[in-house]
């Protein structure tokens, strides 16, 4: 008799915990890569082309310089640990790299600004205004 309440127990427990992870994932907060900025934005023909390539090179820049700035803030916390320590210098370089990503971003907004029509140029206005919601991690 023991047995089979232990089992009962078990199986009630499966079958809630089941059924609570697929709520979870039902309710999904789990979304992919969001969609690109041509689509985003509705923009069409030569405009889309244009906007798909500077968001694609900007990106493939950017990833460059993002883990640019990893590899500084990693050197630049490691100084604590260092004798001959080149705190400031790696402070200035990650600085200077920080710099050229704002400023490389605030260019690929220009240049897609310069694709948009009035009411894309409000979408992307509204765009701006939610980025950067949060900072991404990186390994």
């Amino acid at each position: 008799m023991k047995i089979n309440k232990f089992i009962w127990v078990l199986i009630i427990f499966l079958v809630l915990s089941n059924v609570a992870t697929l709520f979870i994932l039902w309710r999904g907060d789990h979304k992919g890569p969001p969609p690109p900025i041509s689509e985003k934005l509705e923009l069409t023909g030569d405009h889309k082309i244009k906007a798909d390539k500077i968001s694609k090179e900007h990106h493939q820049q950017k990833r460059k310089l993002m883990d640019r700035s990893g590899q500084l803030r990693k050197a630049y916390y490691l100084q604590v640990f260092e004798k001959n320590n080149k705190a400031d210098s790696l402070f200035l370089l990650l600085t200077q790299n920080d710099q050229k990503i704002n400023k490389m971003t605030f260019d690929f907004f220009k240049e897609i600004h310069a694709l948009c029509n009035a009411s894309q140029k409000e979408e992307l206005k509204k765009g701006i205004q939610k980025f950067p919601h949060k900072r991404k991690k990186h390994n």
